[in-house]
């Protein structure tokens, strides 16, 4: 209990937006990934998955200190359903290992092209635009910048690492991961958000009935649409931008693989 109270007491002015600390942690981000690609973009795939285990350890180890916090009034620990960690951006805890203790090719091939997609663009889109992320206390902040950074760099590493498998087939399978977790999402907020109503406001993905989302564009649409279809268009919505930044990927990839063989070729030509 005391260092969850020393925790507590760990403060600093609220990051903002740009600030020194986003700008910092921004920074590390783009060196990692840069890092990670360079370097291990070929490894074997047991150095692959040590990559993603220290990850996913960082992650848990955050995530309970994260609870600990938000559970922890000044005076006594009463855990905060409400901060359940089920929101997107915390699936990384479930899918990594997951992807780990896997041994099906094909189903490997579909959780890597979800992380390097759909987890990709939900930790660029709020590394981008944090707004309403940060905390005054230090931990929390330091735990939501490590946790959506993580994700742009393990996104980006793990496309670079299975490029030549990743397509519009491995596409559709990530897919039904994704509404697998929505759908699991959406059983949590229909089954608890009632029974603890009034005590803690369970809104998994934001995509709770009961509750309005936070989501940029999904919140103007929610009041006028059914919470099925507002549902629907959360899916769509999110896979349009998921395979944005696949296509964004594969030139991406491309383009360096033809800068590397107009080098080649020069240096044949000069030679």
């Amino acid at each position: 209990m005391k260092l969850i109270e020393q925790l507590h007491e760990w403060t600093m002015s609220e990051p903002t937006k740009y600030g020194w600390f986003h700008i910092i942690f921004l920074l590390l981000t783009i060196v990692v990934s840069t890092l990670l690609i360079v370097y291990f973009r070929d490894c074997k795939e047991k150095t692959m998955k040590r990559i993603v285990l220290f990850t996913w350890i960082g992650l848990v180890f955050f995530g309970v200190l994260k609870e600990l916090l938000v559970s922890y009034n000044g005076e006594t620990l009463k855990y905060n359903w409400g901060s359940f960690p089920f929101q997107f951006c915390e699936t990384p805890l479930y899918i990594y290992p997951i992807l780990l203790l896997n041994k099906n090719k094909k189903f490997q091939n579909a959780l890597i092209t979800f992380i390097a997609t759909y987890i990709f663009f939900a930790g660029f889109a709020l590394m981008v635009n944090p707004d309403r992320l940060f905390s005054i206390r230090v931990i929390l902040s330091t735990r939501t910048m490590y946790q959506h950074g993580s994700q742009m760099a393990i996104g980006l590493f793990l496309f670079a690492w299975n490029r030549k498998n990743i397509n519009l087939r491995s596409f559709l399978d990530a897919s039904l991961i994704f509404v697998v977790l929505v759908v699991i999402a959406s059983i949590i907020n229909n089954v608890l958000g009632p029974i603890f109503a009034g005590q803690y406001t369970i809104n998994m993905f934001w995509i709770s009935r009961y509750y309005p989302t936070n989501l940029m564009i999904l919140d103007r649409v929610q009041p006028y649409v059914h919470w099925v279809i507002f549902i629907i268009l959360y899916i769509l919505a999110f896979a349009f931008c998921a395979i944005c930044s696949l296509f964004v990927e594969i030139g991406g990839y491309k383009l360096i693989q033809k800068i590397q063989l107009s080098k080649e070729k020069e240096l044949k030509y000069n030679s």
